[in-house]
């Protein structure tokens, strides 16, 4: 997406003033700021759904044109990784609805072939992880089922297409196969690791066989850390001999990943929208990972949260679907970056009030599992928003940074994003929660003063995410262009403000705006 206009350059030092508080930012922290990748915001999809989100004999136009508006911003499609709780599991058998889970993961499934050349309806240079089931620990099983993704992405469609075959995922949060099941309660690292050494071995080997074959693989994906060299942990695995039993192979890399939930649907009380949204929450929470992203990346490999979500038990109604959740999401994926996290990859499955894209017609409601009147149309939810936010600022260049502004606010979260040693954007986010009072029309919207002082006070463009309340499902537009429609691409006239720096500009409660430096 272009813009008209000539923008200076940001100059340091950098001053920011919201309401009463001035920011600067000192010329020194340049070097602070970290590299961010255009597909920062990725997906992670259920497997059991994944036919019905990408298609099996045609492709799913209105998750296509979602994916392919994303790519239009960054010339990166989102990575997708296929997986979750159904990838540990053997043949199709769904556990009962309820009103809380309409549309529960499938406890297990046969795949074949079929399933993963469906990714051929992607768009072109999507890149895939897709997971295997280790949870059976069956050394023949996990050989064909590698075998048979490996074939799939070397067929002549899948090349013709341009879809990579980006890592395989081996098991899903084998943390918890002690508690959920199928392991018995004892099932800790040492027994993990000894059943990785075995598909090191008989499994992941796959180049003995496939000459010339190359697979990543993704380590850990575990559901919870202790952060230490005790329980599980990046730090336990690896004070275990983790690396020694299978990366240092030829052909493989590892790559760890780690999942996060902020809170659990399923726990009366535990799905606050404020909470979801606050400023000190969402680092509260990233900060403790820190210990584990510090861990792998002095290991050499790199660092991903492949499933995330705003709450577990596929979201939470009234949060997870709601404009605050676009603003956490925002937020989220862009302060995980400043911290070392390459990629964040948002969990996504049939029916989730979590989705930011609702692939597929659904005949039962999401909230509480009864009968529509009449179906649901694929559609976007709010959260859809925060990718696209994200997308146009980091943009496709492959040479943004991303620092964030220490802005000393507790409602106000702000990043600076460079292109190459440039600053071009940056992004304000106002997490109050603005809500509905029962005032109508004279219902004030607070706001917050934002005064950018630029060297020459040059003018500087401003786009904003324009969202009724902080629980609206729906009705919000970025910059006047609406992504609500029933064929996914988007629609409206572009709107971008001129803001005279001297003057500045209101930063309303539940807003984000994007100023455009150059």
């Amino acid at each position: 997406m272009k813009f008209s206009g000539a923008i200076q350059a940001l100059a340091f030092p950098t001053v920011i003033v919201a309401g009463s508080l001035k920011i600067t930012v000192p010329e020194a922290h340049r070097s602070q700021a970290k590299a961010v990748a255009p597909d920062l915001v990725s997906f992670s999809i259920e497997q059991d759904g994944w036919l019905e989100w990408v298609g099996s004999s045609r492709r799913n136009e209105f998750f296509y044109n979602s994916l392919d508006n994303l790519m239009q911003l960054t010339g990166a499609p989102p990575r997708i990784r296929v997986g979750g709780r159904s990838q540990d599991g053997t043949n199709v058998l769904y556990a009962n609805s309820t009103p809380l889970i309409p549309y529960p993961e499938a406890s297990s499934m046969w795949i074949g072939g079929d399933f993963y050349a469906a990714a051929k309806f992607l768009p072109e240079n999507t890149r895939l992880t897709h997971a295997l089931n280790f949870a059976s620990i069956d050394d023949l099983r996990g050989f064909w089922q590698l075998a048979t993704i490996i074939t799939s992405f070397d067929s002549t469609d899948m090349k013709k297409a341009k879809i990579t075959l980006d890592a395989i995922e081996v098991g899903n949060e084998p943390d918890m196969y002690g508690v959920k099941g199928p392991k018995p309660a004892r099932y800790g690292v040492i027994e993990y690791l000894s059943e990785w050494s075995g598909w090191a071995t008989n499994v992941l080997a796959v180049e003995d066989v496939y000459y010339g074959a190359y697979v990543s693989y993704w380590g850990g994906a575990l559901a919870r850390s202790s952060h230490t060299t005790k329980g599980w942990s990046p730090q336990a695995l690896f004070n275990e001999g983790y690396l020694q039993l299978h990366c240092r192979r030829a052909g493989i890399y590892l790559r760890f990943s780690q999942h996060h939930y902020t809170g659990a649907a399923c726990v009366a009380g535990h799905s606050d929208l404020k909470q979801l949204v606050s400023k000190s929450h969402i680092r509260s929470t990233l900060d403790t990972f820190k210990p584990d992203i510090l861990t792998v990346r002095e290991h050499g490999m790199d660092y991903v949260l492949g499933e995330v979500a705003s709450f577990s038990c596929h979201g939470a109604a009234g949060v997870s679907d709601t404009a605050a959740a676009a603003l956490w999401a925002l937020d989220y994926a862009l302060y995980s970056s400043t911290i070392g996290v390459s990629r964040v990859f948002f969990h996504q499955g049939i029916g989730y009030k979590s989705n930011f894209i609702q692939p597929v017609e659904l005949t039962w409601s999401t909230t509480d599992g009864s009968p529509l009147p009449a179906p649901l149309l694929p559609h976007v939810n709010p959260q859809y928003y925060a990718a696209v936010i994200a997308g146009e600022a980091i943009g496709a260049t492959n040479t943004t940074r991303i620092l964030e502004l220490p802005v000393e606010d507790s409602r106000v979260a702000g990043y600076l994003i460079y292109e190459g040693e440039t600053p071009a954007r940056a992004i304000l986010i106002n997490t109050q929660t603005y809500l509905p009072s029962g005032y109508g029309f004279f219902q004030t919207r607070p706001s917050v003063r934002v005064r950018l002082d630029v060297a020459g006070s040059t003018p500087y463009e401003l786009k904003r995410l324009a969202v009724p309340y902080a629980d609206s499902t729906s009705g919000l537009n970025w910059g006047g262009v609406t992504y609500e429609t029933s064929s996914g691409r988007p629609s409206g006239e572009e709107v971008v403000e001129c803001i005279d720096p001297e003057e500045g500009f209101d930063l309303y409660a539940t807003e984000v705006a994007l100023v455009l430096l150059t």
